[in-house]
């Protein structure tokens, strides 16, 4: 057979045997020689670390971190100052103010940063006046807060208790209203005015933890700690429109959760988070939501550890299409696929031979690719329509990559 034919025959299995994606979690610690924060990245599976980067901070705001899988920069207000952390390469600079907040989320389709928050107000003297439920939004780019609106029928949220659907642009949260009664608040942010609604949920009985949006499947996940008769942790969902909750998994093994430790994997749909179990031994765990089963995760650091964030940015890539730190190809580009968009034939060019290939799609799956020829073209009509990343390694180590369009 010819070396491309057998080729393109390994394409079409690869395509149907797809390796699971592992997911890629940073966090914080606080270095306990230096007093100072460390905000760390590593495989969740492998427990192998990537990065390690210290920062001037001695502490950190609870629930104030966000992954903007749009740059690829973990965000998160400090002790002292906002924190931006870069990786590949390194990187690590302070912005002005301290805007965020403990319910701080980010839109994977434009990078905008978004936070429900109490604001105090004062007079002119400086004298106290009232405090203002703000919803604003963080703009990176001049360092500025711009308020959207507020909650006058609101008295308080829950730390930590917010996500944000990416697909319909809709910040999501978890608050009381001035009679006590916990709601669940849908403000979508894409369309003209402010207009948040509310659904009750009266069961909550304030014993709701976290949230998490699947944007595969477009669903709401909580976490609830449920008495009967003894304190276990259950998965739920909850209906943005209606406020109903439905049980999704309940574990008798799990008394509790280790606040602003939870995070989505979109490649995966598994929530991770730390657990507490019936021994008081913290542990993180990995809850596949499509089959409803709870694994384990790895952590490369022993000590306690928050503002747990996954890094989906090729999830976010292949399905938004947006993300500005995926090359965007030109002539000089060490990799180039054409054409682009592409129904049938894809062409791949590079600088040096090619050693490895790997095809990413919307959901973060990886493929394995056999190592193309340079210029060869790979036939793509089994492939379904979408957004997708291809990853080449190429004779010195580096890895390249470019995004294409299936029609």
């Amino acid at each position: 057979m010819p070396k491309k034919s057998s080729f393109l025959l390994l394409l079409v299995t690869c395509l149907m045997l797809q390796l699971p994606a592992q997911p890629v979690l940073v966090g914080i610690y606080n270095d306990a020689n230096t007093g100072l924060a460390n905000v760390i990245r590593w495989d969740a599976v492998t427990g192998g670390m990537s990065d390690s980067i210290e920062t001037t901070q001695p502490g950190y705001v609870m629930g104030s971190s966000v992954f903007d899988a749009y740059n690829q920069n973990y965000y998160f207000d400090g002790s002292v100052e906002f924190c931006r952390v870069g990786f590949d390469p390194q990187a690590y600079d302070t912005l002005a103010g301290s805007a965020m907040d403990s319910n701080t989320e980010i839109d994977m389709a434009n990078g905008q940063i978004f936070t429900a928050r109490l604001s105090p107000l004062f007079d002119s003297s400086g004298n106290y006046l009232s405090t203002s439920f703000d919803f604003v939004r963080y703009d990176i780019g001049d360092s500025s807060v711009v308020v959207l609106g507020s909650f006058p029928s609101l008295a308080g949220f829950f730390m930590d208790v917010s996500c944000y659907n990416s697909n319909a642009g809709i910040y999501y949260f978890l608050a009381l209203d001035t009679l006590n009664v916990t709601h669940i608040v849908s403000v979508p942010t894409r369309t003209p005015g402010f207009n948040p609604t509310m659904a009750p949920i009266p069961s909550a009985d304030g014993n709701l933890f976290t949230l998490e949006y699947d944007n595969d499947n477009d669903a709401l996940y909580t976490l609830a700690a449920i008495y009967a008769p003894f304190w276990n942790l259950q998965v739920l969902q909850i209906d943005p429109q209606t406020g109903g909750l439905t049980l999704e998994a309940d574990f008798p093994q799990l008394v509790g959760y280790l606040m602003t430790t939870s995070t989505y994997d979109q490649a995966s749909n598994s929530m991770l988070m730390v657990g507490i179990d019936t021994n008081q031994t913290y542990q993180l765990y990995r809850y596949f939501t499509q089959t409803q089963t709870l694994g384990t995760a790895l952590f490369p650091y022993p000590g306690e550890f928050g503002e747990l964030e996954c890094d989906n940015a090729l999830y976010a890539a292949a399905k938004y299409g947006t993300v500005t730190a995926i090359k965007e190809q030109d002539e000089k580009a060490a990799l180039l696929l054409y054409p682009n968009p592409v129904q049938d034939r894809l062409h791949i060019s590079a600088n040096s031979e090619i050693l490895e290939l790997q095809l990413i799609d919307a959901l973060g799956r990886v493929t394995a690719l056999a190592p193309a020829a340079n210029g060869n073209a790979i036939d793509l009509h089994v492939l379904p329509a979408g957004f997708y990343l291809l990853r080449a390694k190429l004779t010195d180590g580096s890895w390249e990559q470019g995004k294409f369009l299936k029609q």
